[in-house]
């Protein structure tokens, strides 16, 4: 399991901030992997509020990623934690026309990709939005490294940049990298 004491983490951080509960969840006691599920690349969900109310596995491939769309809002989307349906997020998702991901820029700022943290390239330096929607365990593992650098990115400077990382849990940064000439919607 990968990056499990973050995952339990954000989970306890959740449940104390929308529930007040104190008691911390042991993930690595309600996890049971399934035979089935011990090879190759799998996702387990586990959904939660005051309790575990489901634990999920399903095969996990990286998507092939090779455009992304720029999408601006000045909606108020407040995705800190991680929930279950997300319709803002869908519906912005929706406007992607033929491109494979989004980047999310809210009140001229860049946040998140739909699916991923986003890491800015150049120069040989990584830099990622100073205010994600949803802090994931694989962006706090890179800051804790020092690996990026959380750092304000206005819309307009997007484009000073060499290329851009999807990152989520189960996609280290390399894994899907996006040349900033395969960027639409830029001004």
């Amino acid at each position: 399991m990968y990056n499990i004491a973050l995952h339990e983490a954000r989970a306890n951080q959740a449940r104390a901030a929308l529930w007040g509960i104190t008691q911390k969840l042991d993930l690595r006691k309600h996890i049971i992997i399934p035979d089935t599920c011990k090879t190759g690349l799998v996702k387990c969900r586990v959904c939660y509020d005051t309790s575990i109310r489901e634990i999920t596995f399903v095969p996990y491939s990286v998507r092939q990623i090779k455009t992304l769309k720029i999408i601006e809002t000045d909606e108020d989307l407040h995705y800190g934690y991680k929930w279950a349906d997300r319709p803002q997020l869908d519906r912005l998702y929706g406007l992607r026309e033929d491109c494979d991901e989004i980047i999310i820029v809210q009140h001229g700022l860049v946040t998140d990709a739909y699916y991923y943290n986003l890491v800015f390239e150049k120069d040989g330096r990584y830099f990622t939005p100073m205010k994600p929607l949803l802090a994931g365990v694989q962006r706090a593992r890179l800051l804790k490294s020092g690996k990026i650098t959380p750092i304000e990115i206005a819309a307009s400077h997007i484009c000073d940049y060499e290329s851009i990382h999807l990152i989520n849990a189960l996609t280290p940064m390399g894994r899907i990298v996006v040349e900033m000439c395969d960027v639409g919607g830029m001004k």
